[in-house]
């Protein structure tokens, strides 16, 4: 939601107050002038009376709820928290407003320790606490409906890159550099062949069906980039060109499909040397975070810039935003020959 919308709609709701306010000002001077009671400067002295009484412990309630209460109780369920803190809150207001009517009155009132001074610390109290519930209520209706706008972008940039990377998986120029070499492993060893046309098979059904869910286990994900990486070694002679490594407990995590693979194609992509050892080497680390390493040389005089089958790195950027807000890291360097990517992802 806008923030020009969020302030407008906290700009009602305090119209309204003052408004009702206003109301309540009129019936009680029509009150007054009914019973014939003469009140000096009746306005003026209601003023100060209501700032006391219903402002400051209206404005302190109403932000405790809406910036305070909600995030750090509601949001976590901590109800008996909440209500506690509710509560401590309403006292705090309650003083306050006492101290207002005081400073206001110039200390001609007087309070002493009796009903009426429960009375008022009581009403000051409620006020303050239906301030707190309607705080709590803007926020949540703010929360959600920005929830509901997440959701939808987050559907449509999700739809968008699973259209992108199938195309990219499924790009006739991979399959055709992958096919051509098996075609010509077939004739020097049948059976590495065969298995090699298994896993193309296998990373074809995993993009076509397994993909499409919206998590999946972080080990099928590692599974499949595996297979990527075994039909890339098979181009050159050296296997030790391209390294992928894997460590700690990937089991208990799960991500979005093909997450990392945007990085690991490009990669590829723009690596020629494929003689010296470990020109690609992506590292994956799972524990208290899950960190994801690529890094690859390239030619100096080439851009290497970051696509996926046409897919930009701002794409790329909005996606990660998207389904890990505030708990992720993407950093990207270039440096003297390497291209460098490295995310985290925090629980």
């Amino acid at each position: 939601m806008k923030r020009s919308i969020i302030l407008l709609l906290n700009l009602t709701y305090w119209l309204i107050y003052c408004l009702l306010l206003g109301i309540f000002y009129v019936l009680l001077a029509a009150t007054v002038v009914k019973t014939g009671a003469e009140v000096p400067n009746f306005g003026f002295e209601w003023l100060k009376l209501v700032l006391g009484l219903a402002v400051v412990p209206g404005v302190i309630g109403f932000y405790s709820g809406y910036l305070w209460l909600y995030p750090r109780f509601l949001v976590t369920r901590q109800l008996g928290k909440l209500a506690v803190s509710g509560a401590g809150i309403s006292l705090l207001a309650s003083l306050s407003g006492l101290a207002v009517l005081l400073i206001l009155s110039e200390a001609r009132i007087s309070f002493s320790f009796d009903y009426q001074l429960l009375i008022i610390i009581g009403v000051i109290a409620f006020i303050t606490l239906i301030n707190i519930v309607i705080g709590l209520m803007l926020r949540g209706f703010i929360t959600s409906y920005n929830d509901i706008r997440l959701k939808e972008e987050l559907g449509r940039k999700n739809h968008q890159m699973e259209m992108e990377l199938i195309k990219a998986q499924l790009d006739p120029h991979f399959l055709f550099n992958t096919i051509n070499n098996i075609d010509i492993l077939i004739g020097m060893d049948t059976e590495k062949a065969s298995l090699f046309l298994r896993k193309l098979s296998d990373i074809m059904r995993f993009v076509l069906y397994e993909a499409k869910t919206e998590r999946i286990a972080l080990t099928a994900d590692i599974e499949h980039m595996g297979k990527y990486f075994e039909l890339q070694q098979i181009r050159s002679s050296n296997a030790g060109y391209a390294v992928f490594e894997v460590s700690g407990p990937v089991e208990e995590w799960s991500v979005q499909p093909m997450l990392f693979m945007p990085f690991i194609e490009n990669a590829f992509k723009h690596t020629e040397n494929r003689r010296e050892n470990e020109t690609i080497r992506v590292v994956i680390r799972a524990g208290a975070q899950l960190e994801f390493e690529c890094r690859n040389r390239y030619v100096e005089n080439t851009t290497n810039e970051l696509t996926y089958g046409g897919l930009g790195i701002g794409l790329i950027r909005k996606r990660l935003e998207l389904l890990y807000p505030d708990t992720h890291q993407l950093e990207i360097t270039r440096f003297e020959g390497i291209f460098t990517v490295k995310l985290s992802i925090s629980r």
